[in-house]
């Protein structure tokens, strides 16, 4: 049994993705997600890892951060 596991992203330097856009939809994959990887027994298993960002105290750092965004794209 051979077990080889790797770690990508799915979008590469360019901002092209590597993966067929089938793939990225059926998995729900968003921008910034890692994919795990796994190759057992010659199957080929994608596991994405979801890295949500930490709430300190009551607030959503997500939230706080795309109003920040918001704001500097008004201006």
């Amino acid at each position: 049994m051979t077990i080889l596991e790797f770690v990508i992203k799915i979008y590469d330097d360019h901002g092209r993705l590597k993966l067929p856009s089938s793939i990225v939809r059926k998995l729900n994959l968003r921008k910034n997600t890692i994919l795990r990887v796994s190759i057992k027994n010659g199957v080929i298993i994608l596991e994405p890892i979801r890295a949500k960002w930490p709430k300190k105290g009551k607030i959503d750092e997500d939230k706080a951060l795309s109003e920040k965004h918001l704001a500097w794209f008004e201006i």
